[in-house]
């Protein structure tokens, strides 16, 4: 897309998203700052970590800029300094892709200093003023005060944020290259051809300042370069409508200690020091293969180049323009009807949450069991998906575990058509638990949050007692959930799969090419903790296989329209008496039971794409569509999608309709940031002794 009114329609779309974002998203919760500033930096900082996704998106899907990212992965959870050469004007923009390569939520935590004029323009600037960015002045005794006001806010907020500096000060425009080179001349240093000599004084006084304040583990060196042509400004994109075909960033990652050092001159010497490192790198860079070779403790790419397994199919990149189109409206269509049904159906059951909250538990369970019919019936329907599911019944009159291999991030959607076609009641007392960052999704998250999903975030400090509060809340009810469980932790991406090859070197184990080696920890204690109160009968153990083509994400599921043609299940039932009691005894009979599964795996795909099923074994079942079950999932499906249209006409055509949305956006907000998630107020309210009898809780006792 290439064209000189592309760069007008690119200002154009975020001059206008950002002044009616800040408009209605960020200034209704501008007051938050003076009487909840917390709340206020949880809310600010979504919100723009989201709209920072649309001028990325727009730069991928539109301009086709080709990001490729090499070195240590940036974290968002330590606080940090991130530097970076200063090619162009435009390169912290692009930096943007490339953060959302490494995480999204990178683009909640990152923080960037620039130019105070830019707080000034209406919309973007008041939207930075908002993101708390750090507006300097170049003027060294002004910004030393606007420096350390802003690192102790950010120390104070009790967030860790990643500052973004360039310490060039400025881009590498022809002013500024003959102003180095006159310095170097000056001070007897070499000319440099691809970065401007940095200033030193202001990244030392960041550096100490956050160190004096705690505030700081790691420096990031980024180095950015352009294998084929450079947009220098703004004013050039907006003229001519282009963008560099391709951006490429290395990252290296340095602990503090190793960058400030002892004496009061370390801390320059050593980014002087990188600076002349990143001459070199730049120069081999342009003179050679016009790659980085991957660099840091990582050596990673992100994403990894995947060869994949030889007997696997291939993973889907390439999709018609048709299918694409597909993409985009099932992902419009399933994020629309979560956010209305949300507002129009879950928060109007609010306040039975406070007066009969089984009622209310028991009604969500099927609302949104009967709206996870819509995305399921639609793989069907509009993407002919086709799919194989045998073995043994998940019974959902009893308390159970369910675990899986995660060949993709999309196993869980498929799964609910297998349990569909075993029991469609199955879909209202099966929980999930998923990675933390969903529950923020608006719409979606919030119903999965409604639903008492459990949302992990992949650390065992963390997610224990989340696991033992919510199974504590299950049991209390009276009601009998299957939870659904991915041992392995994280689906089997390239940069997983890279992971658990380096896990099974460390720890002297066989290489899994089907499956990754399961995490015991957190998988022993749910099943400790379910079989301390008394809530697990059975664990069912099913494998998943792609006969013809694996689609690993909702990115290229959304995107790309892409999805398999055909999914196969395999679904085992182990009886607790079967399991053992010991906890590390469980914990070998889990890696047994993977070694098993990769075995399956492998005879799966040996065979020949056609015959590509799970052997049967005595007394298994095909669980297929019944005549009476495609009547109930049709109906389902046409249920909904009339329904978001009529939400949609009462949305804009009936009054005070976005005052509801408000308060809905602002009640789960609010239930994020005071609770951790409305699923943890829930389990809260069930650990009330004195009002649990009032609430109408009482403890189930399985047998």
């Amino acid at each position: 897309m290439i064209g000189r009114g592309n760069g007008f329609i690119l200002f154009l779309l975020l001059f206008v998203s950002s002044l009616l974002g800040s408009i209605f998203f960020l200034f209704p919760f501008v007051p938050l700052a003076f009487f909840a500033p917390r709340a206020w930096r949880f809310v600010a900082d979504r919100f723009i970590g989201y709209w920072l996704t649309f001028p990325a998106g727009i730069l991928f899907f539109l301009f086709g800029l080709k990001v490729r990212v090499t070195g240590d992965l940036i974290r968002k959870n330590e606080p940090a300094v991130i530097i970076m050469n200063h090619r162009t004007r435009l390169d912290w923009m692009f930096f943007w892709n490339a953060l959302y390569k490494m995480d999204p939520w990178l683009l909640t935590t990152e923080k960037i200093s620039l130019k105070s004029d830019l707080k000034k323009i209406p919309g973007a600037g008041w939207a930075m003023g908002c993101g708390s960015y750090i507006f300097l002045n170049r003027n060294y005794g002004k910004d030393q005060r606007i420096l350390e006001t802003m690192i102790k806010y950010y120390k104070d907020s009790s967030y860790n944020y990643q500052l973004l500096l360039f310490p060039e000060g400025t881009d590498r425009g022809e002013r500024a290259t003959n102003l180095s080179h006159a310095y170097a001349d000056d001070k007897g240093l070499p000319r440099y051809d691809y970065v401007l000599h940095p200033r030193t004084t202001g990244f030392g006084f960041i550096l100490n300042e956050m160190q004096k304040r705690k505030y700081i583990k790691y420096v990031y060196d980024v180095t950015i370069a352009y294998p084929k042509g450079v947009v220098a400004s703004e004013m050039e994109l907006l003229k001519t409508g282009k963008i560099p075909e391709e951006a490429h960033f290395d990252v290296r990652r340095y602990s503090v200690e190793d960058v400030i050092g002892k004496e009061d001159t370390d801390c320059a010497k050593w980014l002087k020091e990188r600076w002349s490192e990143k001459e070199e790198r730049l120069k081999d860079f342009y003179e050679n293969e016009l790659k980085f070779k991957p660099s840091g403790g990582d050596s990673a790419i992100w994403p990894y180049c995947d060869l994949g397994i030889m007997a696997e199919p291939p993973v889907t990149k390439t999709t018609t323009a048709f299918e694409k189109i597909r993409g985009w409206v099932f992902v419009v269509c399933m994020l629309l009807s979560a956010f209305f049904g949300t507002i129009y159906i879950l928060m109007p059951l609010m306040p039975l949450l406070f007066v009969r909250p089984r009622l209310y538990r028991k009604l969500v369970d099927r609302f949104v069991g009967f709206w996870v019919v819509l995305p399921s019936g639609l793989m069907e329907y509009a993407f002919g998906v086709k799919l194989l599911v045998r073995g043994q019944i998940v019974d959902r009159n009893k308390p159970a575990l369910i675990i899986m291999n995660h060949r993709t991030r999309l196993d869980w959607l498929f799964f609910w058509n297998a349990l569909f076609r075993m029991d469609p009641w199955l879909l209202t007392t099966e929980k999930i638990s998923l990675k933390g960052m969903l529950k923020h999704v608006p719409g979606a998250g919030w119903a999965m949050a409604s639903n008492c999903f459990i949302f992990l975030d992949r650390i065992f400090q963390k997610d224990g007692p989340r696991i033992e509060t919510l199974v504590d809340y299950y049991s209390s009810l009276g009601f009998n959930y299957q939870l659904l469980l991915f041992p392995e932790g994280t689906d089997k991406c390239p940069i997983a799969t890279a992971n658990s090859k380096r896990f099974a070197d460390r720890s002297g184990l066989v290489h899994y090419g089907y499956v990754l080696h399961p995490r015991v920890t957190g998988f022993t204690h749910i099943v400790q903790k379910m079989r301390e109160c008394n809530y697990i009968d059975n664990i069912y153990d099913v494998t998943v296989g792609y006969p013809e083509e694996i689609v690993q994400s909702e990115v290229d599921l959304g995107v790309l329209g892409a999805c398999p043609k055909k999914i196969v299940f395999d679904v085992r039932k182990i009886e607790m008496k079967d399991v053992p009691k010991d906890t590390d005894k469980l914990g070998e009979w889990l890696i047994n039971l993977w070694e098993k599964k990769e075995l399956k795996l492998e005879q799966f795909y040996d065979k020949p794409v056609d015959k590509r099923f799970f052997d049967p074994q005595p007394g298994d079942v095909e669980f297929k569509l019944t005549t009476q079950t495609f009547i109930i999932q049709v109906a389902i499906v046409s249920v909904w999608s009339v329904l978001l249209f009529v939400w949609m006409y009462i949305m804009f055509n009936y009054s005070y309709q976005f005052m509801l949305a408000f308060l809905t956006t602002a009640f789960f907000i609010g239930c994020q940031f005071l609770y951790g998630g409305l699923e943890n107020l829930l389990a809260q309210q069930a650990k009330q002794p004195a009002l649990a009898p009032y609430f109408g809780y009482e403890t189930q006792k399985t047998s």
